[in-house]
């Protein structure tokens, strides 16, 4: 901003000694040495019309002037500056030096957004950190939560490991103790012992392919910890699978327990009283079956008998009825009757013709089933244990679609096994390899008994007598309610 110019001082007046009592100066007071030293004289009163009386008042009024005239140019100066900034609107004299208003409003306006920026920043810095804070923390709780499954799983298997092992050794010491032979000589325990023997169990080689699973899972799970950055969640799957094999493990455990209960029972009820006999555990428990076997066979012959014995009777009727009727009687009287007793023979006759027809299918094919029962006995014993993942009674049901689970243990479905082409015929090793896929472990949690649970020769021909087995005998094994429909 400009400067106003200042206000110059007037000029003396004219005829004004100015410059020569200024170049002389002030004459000094009375009573001090003069510029020579010498005392000046004690001041006199000046006369009327001595020239010291004359130049006094001169001298006075020159002194004046010389300060009056600079006071009053620098009064002016700043009357002028104060004037100036006045009629601009600018305030004195703070704000001459930092500039325009409008302009620091407008910096100041910058400055305030430019903070309040970085204020939303830094907040929106901080609650990015915080959600990523919780994602973290909620993954993490998922990844320890299949962790704590995993470990229960664990400890479940381990202890059934140990009490299967348990139960595998007792069983086996019982068959040829003298304990056993004990108990095989009480027929009373013997028929509750029985059940308990021949229950199905989870296999020691599906408890090591649970673990092997669950060690697997665990690999991923504990990668998953050690992640610092937690923005992966476990896939459903793990979750899945950690809980079905909790929940069999569980099961079984509860299982195993309420059967090492019962046996305990059992064995606690041989009193001293009980005196071991001639046969093993072992060998009463195949008479056992045997019998059962027999009891079976014997009732289906009493039933078969009456069937055939009705049909015979009604067979030799039948041929009587008809033989009168075509002898009839010789009598002229009754031609007539005769005649529609004839009539009524013949029609009667090819009825029975049909029906003798149907007999004589009948008779046949209870021959054919007969004789189909007495190979079937015959070779069932042998393979009966290769046979065992299917007639086992097991918790999880065969489909067009796959495995499922049930409640109630049974065997498989014959119609099942047809439809997933178990009976088409194929090389040996296809026929095992397809047999694998389609009831092999670990989806079917039946005991597979002597059936291999891999291929370990191409010549093996396991899968193809297991084949030729159930085509022949597939009918037999429903009726004996080994195999489902």
């Amino acid at each position: 901003m400009t400067q106003p110019a200042p206000v110059p001082p007037p000029p003396p007046p004219s005829g004004t000694p100015h410059a020569s009592a200024t170049s002389a100066g002030p004459t000094p007071p009375s009573g001090h040495a003069t510029a020579t030293g010498s005392p000046t004289s004690p001041p006199q009163s000046p006369t009327a019309g001595s020239p010291v009386a004359a130049s006094a008042p001169a001298h006075s009024k020159l002194n004046t002037q010389n300060f009056a005239w600079p006071l009053a140019g620098v009064g002016l100066f700043i009357a002028g500056i104060i004037a100036t900034l006045w009629g601009t609107g600018q305030k004195f004299p703070l704000e001459s030096f930092y500039g325009n208003p409008e302009a620091n409003a407008a910096k100041q306006a910058a400055i305030e957004a430019a903070e309040a920026n970085r204020q939303l920043e830094q907040s929106a810095r901080e609650n990015s950190a915080l959600a990523t804070a919780s994602e973290n923390r909620l993954s993490r709780q998922k990844w320890e939560d299949l962790k704590r499954r995993l470990d229960r799983a664990n400890n479940s298997i381990a202890e059934l490991q140990t009490m299967t092992a348990k139960w595998n050794s007792r069983l086996a010491a019982l068959r040829t103790s003298e304990q056993g032979k004990k108990l095989a000589a009480n027929s009373t325990l013997l028929d509750q012992f029985a059940p308990l023997a021949a229950k199905p169990r989870v296999t020691v080689d599906e408890l090591e392919s649970w673990s092997q699973q669950l060690r697997d899972i665990d690999e991923v799970v504990t990668q998953g910890l050690d992640t610092r950055s937690l923005k992966i969640e476990p896939k459903a799957v793990f979750g899945e699978r950690v809980q079905e094999i909790l929940t069999n493990a569980d099961s079984a455990v509860r299982s195993q327990k309420s059967d090492d209960a019962g046996l305990g029972l059992l064995l606690d009820s041989l009193s001293e009283s009980d005196r071991p006999g001639d046969r093993t555990l072992e060998k009463a428990l195949v008479e056992l079956d045997q019998g059962r076997i027999r009891n079976y066979l014997t009732v289906q012959a009493a039933e078969l008998k009456k069937v055939r014995d009705a049909a015979e009777a009604a067979d030799r009727q039948n041929l009587l009825e008809t033989e009168q009727k075509k002898l009839g009687s010789e009598n002229a009287r009754k031609r007539s009757e005769r005649e529609v007793d004839v009539q009524r023979a013949k029609n009667d006759a090819d009825v029975a013709s049909e029906e003798v027809k149907d007999f004589l299918r009948a008779v046949d094919a209870a021959r054919k089933k007969r004789e189909l029962i007495r190979r079937f006995e015959a070779d069932f014993p042998k393979m009966r244990r290769l046979l065992a993942p299917l007639i086992t009674p097991g918790k999880t049901e065969l489909t067009k679609d796959g495995w499922r689970p049930i409640h109630d243990a049974r065997p498989v479905s014959l119609s099942a096994l047809t439809a997933r082409g178990i009976l088409k015929p194929a090389p040996p090793h296809h026929t095992f390899t397809n047999m694998l896929q389609v009831f092999g472990p670990p989806q079917n949690d039946r005991d597979f008994g002597s059936f291999p649970t891999r291929l370990l020769s191409l010549e093996d021909d396991s899968g193809v007598r297991v084949q030729k087995f159930l085509t022949e005998y597939g009918d037999v094994l429903v009726e004996r309610k080994l195999l489902l429909p």
